[in-house]
This record gives C-alpha cells, structure tokens and sequence, in this order.
C-alpha cells in the first residue's frame, strides 16, 4: 500500500502545470502598461537625473572642500619643511624634513586623486544637466505632440463616421433597390388570369302572339249565306 502512494505522489508530480493562456484581454492590458509606461517615462528619467546631479553637485562641493583642505596641509607641509631645513641642528632638521615629506607626498597623492574624483564628477554633472536638457526637451515635445495628435485623431474619429454614415447610406439604397428589383422580377414573370371575359347574357326575344282565324266560324259562314239566297 505505501508504495502505491508513492508511485501515485510521482506521477502527480510528473504532470505537466498548465499554462495560462494569453487571451486578447490580457494582449491589450499589456499594451496599454507599455504606452502608460512609455508616456510615464520622460517624468521619471527627469525625477531621476534631478536626484542624480543633486548628489553629484553635492559631491562636487565636498571635493572642492576636500581639495582646499589638502592644499592647506600641503602648504603648512612646505613651510614646516622649509623652517626644518633653517633649523641649527642638522640630525632633528633632518628627520623632520624626512617625515614632512613623506606626509607632504601622501597629502599630494590624496590631492592628486580628489582632483581627479572632482574632475570625474564635473563630467558626470555635466553629462547629467545635458541628459536633463534633453529629457526636458522631449517632454515638452512630446506634449505638444500629444495636443496635435488629440487634434488630429478627432478628425479621423469624424471622417470614419462620415464614412460609415455613407456606406451604410448606401448599403441601405441597394438593398431598396435591389427588394425593388425582384418585386417588379416577380410581378413580370406572374403568368396572365385565363378567366372567360364575363359575357352579357342574351334575353331570349319575347313571344309575339298571333291570334290564329276561327276556321269554324269562317266557313260555316258562306255556306250559311248560301242556303238563305237558295230558299228566297
């Protein structure tokens, strides 16, 4: 049993972790960090090169303050050397003169290396105030830049609408025309009505009556006419 669990715990392990998909979501989220960024950055590399020759003005002074210090010593060397080598007794002249020169080239070596660390820091400062310029030059073009652009993309937001106003416009005038189009296609091929036109009924002509002679009456007539001129 406590194998089993062990050869489970391993293959869980084994498993591959999935990786978060980068959806578009994320893509426009890292865009929009990228722009903030880039529109943040000329205010932050100023910030920064204000810190930068603060300090290295700062340093400036202190060499130069370091650097008056030593040529101090340096002088006050030369004149305790100089009133060594005036003094009567040669062996105290010269061991102070051995030792005061010897203090005399390291205070020389260390004027020599702050002269060389205020040079190095003129340059950096100068540098420094250069990249401030620059930054500061950008920054104001930048902005200026950022107006032109807001002026410009307004015009470009009104063309797009004009734009899309006239397609659909004109998506709208084909679509009429075409519905137009196949309705009168429909009524053309419609086949005609065979209906039988409705005809007048004809009225029979009405009947005549013709009164027919009393064939009775019309021969027994003569006849009695004829007896009667007989018997007279």
């Amino acid at each position: 049993m406590p194998r089993k669990k062990v050869v489970k715990n391993a293959a869980r392990k084994k498993r591959p972790s999935k990786q978060v998909s980068k959806s578009p979501n994320n893509s426009v989220s890292l865009l929009q960090k990228i722009e903030k960024d880039f529109s943040d950055a000329p205010a932050r590399i100023t910030e920064l090169l204000t810190k930068e020759i603060a300090a290295l003005k700062q340093k400036e002074s202190k060499l130069n303050t370091t650097i008056s210090k030593i040529q101090t010593q340096i002088s006050k060397i030369e004149k305790s050397i100089a009133a060594a080598k005036k003094s009567k007794t040669a062996a105290s002249a010269r061991r102070q003169v051995s030792a005061a020169k010897k203090v005399l080239n390291d205070t020389k070596k260390d004027y020599a290396l702050s002269i060389a660390a205020l040079k190095e820091t003129a340059n950096s400062l100068l540098d420094a105030e250069i990249r401030l310029a620059r930054i500061l030059d950008l920054s104001k073009q930048l902005k200026q830049f950022e107006k032109d652009w807001a002026k410009k993309a307004r015009s470009l937001k009104d063309k797009e609408k004009a734009k899309a106003a006239a397609a659909a416009k004109a998506k709208a005038a084909a679509k009429a025309k075409a519905a137009k189009a196949k309705k009168a296609a429909k009524l053309k091929a419609k086949p005609k009505s065979t209906t039988a036109p409705v005809v007048d009924k004809i009225q029979p002509p009405a009947l005549t009556i013709i009164e027919q002679p009393d064939l009775e009456t019309q021969v027994e007539e003569p006849v009695y006419d004829e007896a009667k001129q007989a018997i007279s």
